[in-house]
């Protein structure tokens, strides 16, 4: 039996996208007979709350939590005090505002390893400051220590930095890889940056997030009466629906689409975009609840920013893909999301910044909404591939495999 702590500062009851990889990857663990440990932060920490996430923990796992309080909690409606956060969070930026969280876990940590005969952490990162606490580990008591990138560190779409702090980034990141005895990432060109960049030559292996046998949708006909397209998640300034309502705008105004039969949800906190009437907001929603809109839905949306993307899938985009819903991608044609749709034969795909394209696209999938023929012959079996029990598995087989490179 593997004994495993997971540390990561995002696990339910914090909701949000962050939140679903490390709560399933501690779920098929403990059923593939693992004893896991789990070391986060404390319900105050976090600004979105799901609590029915809370209930998905089976009782098996030893949940650790340390209190830490986030300023980031303090993000809203006040643009000036937004602004001031968003400063200090770029000034704190080595690597980010949690590095002050570590310092309290060192206690717990070491009861934790030892009491628990803990030997293999994994370290799952956004935050990036938790990836230090690896060169600790390795040092003290010498187990093997494995970092999850959910996301890439330095080169992160996302990451903003002063001037200097991209190198001391590097340098930061670059003493965790010289320390850990593997990798793990949700895609291949997070994987193939670090090699080439880092000359990381220890085992490695790619574990997309994948989906829940729970969030199979049977085939189900929808009866709108208006095409509804629906999007699930949180746009953000890069990641946004701005060219599309640009498109649908076009359509109706050439009378390619009837401005009454068209219907765009945005499920999250996405009230920033509701700028016309055939546009729905739910703010945010429990995971629970999300799977009504995805039942009755007719299309799911995708949009990934073509910019520096192409290694980005969307933990969204697995159970997309058991939705059997028609999906329109507006992402990158050459990335592993487009790559993703086209092996499993899901959807459709239109480059996020090509408003012609999009327009073929949409007026393709309402007319064949208008004629009651909207659907898709998925690759079922390509499909079950990214199930997260077996892609669970492939990961205990790598945490057991101290040769793969």
């Amino acid at each position: 039996m593997k004994n495993i702590l997971l540390i990561s500062y995002f696990y339910p009851p914090s909701g949000g996208p962050a939140v679903q990889r490390n709560l399933k990857l501690t779920k098929y663990l403990s059923k593939l007979n693992c004893k896991v440990n789990v070391l986060t932060t404390d319900i105050g920490s976090y600004k979105v709350i799901d609590k029915a996430l809370e209930k998905e923990i089976p009782k098996e796992v030893n949940v650790h939590r340390i209190k830490f309080w986030d300023y980031n909690k303090l993000f809203g409606k006040n643009k000036i005090l937004n602004k001031f956060l968003a400063l200090i969070n770029v000034i704190l930026n080595l690597p980010d505002n949690k590095v002050f969280w570590n310092k309290k876990l060192y206690k717990k940590l070491d009861e934790i390893i030892i009491s628990e005969k803990i030997d293999t952490v994994i370290i799952s990162i956004p935050p990036y400051s938790t990836a230090l606490l690896s060169k600790r580990i390795k040092k003290k008591f010498n187990i093997q220590v494995i970092i999850d990138y959910r996301d890439p560190w330095v080169h992160s779409p996302m990451q903003r930095f002063l001037p200097g702090y991209k190198f001391i980034n590097k340098e930061l990141e670059a003493s965790v890889l010289n320390n850990v005895d593997g990798i793990v990432s949700v895609s291949k060109p997070i994987i193939d940056k670090i090699k080439d960049e880092y000359k990381f030559h220890r085992k490695a292996t790619v574990i997309p997030n994948g989906y829940d046998e729970e969030a199979i949708i049977d085939k189900y006909v929808t009866n709108n009466e208006k095409f509804t397209l629906t999007f699930i998640g949180n746009f953000s300034v890069k990641n946004n629906p701005t060219t599309l309502i640009k498109a649908i705008d076009e359509c109706i105004h050439e009378g390619k689409i009837d401005k009454n039969k068209i219907n765009l949800v945005f499920v999250g906190n996405n009230n920033l975009y509701c700028i016309r009437d055939y546009i729905e907001c739910t703010g945010y929603l429990s995971h629970s609840k999300i799977f009504d809109y995805t039942r009755n839905t007719d299309a799911l949306l995708l949009v990934l920013n073509s910019n520096n993307n192409k290694g980005t899938y969307s933990g969204k985009l697995f159970e997309y893909i058991v939705s059997n819903k028609p999906i329109l991608a507006l992402i990158p044609k050459n990335g592993v999301a487009a790559n993703l749709i086209m092996e499993t034969k899901t959807g459709y795909i239109a480059e996020e910044n090509n408003i012609n394209e999009i327009k073929n696209v949409l007026i393709y999938m309402y007319e064949n909404w208008q004629n009651k023929s909207l659907e898709i012959n998925c690759d079922y079996e390509k499909i079950s591939k990214y199930s997260r029990l077996e892609l669970t598995k492939k990961l205990l087989e790598f945490i057991n495999d101290r040769n793969e490179v």
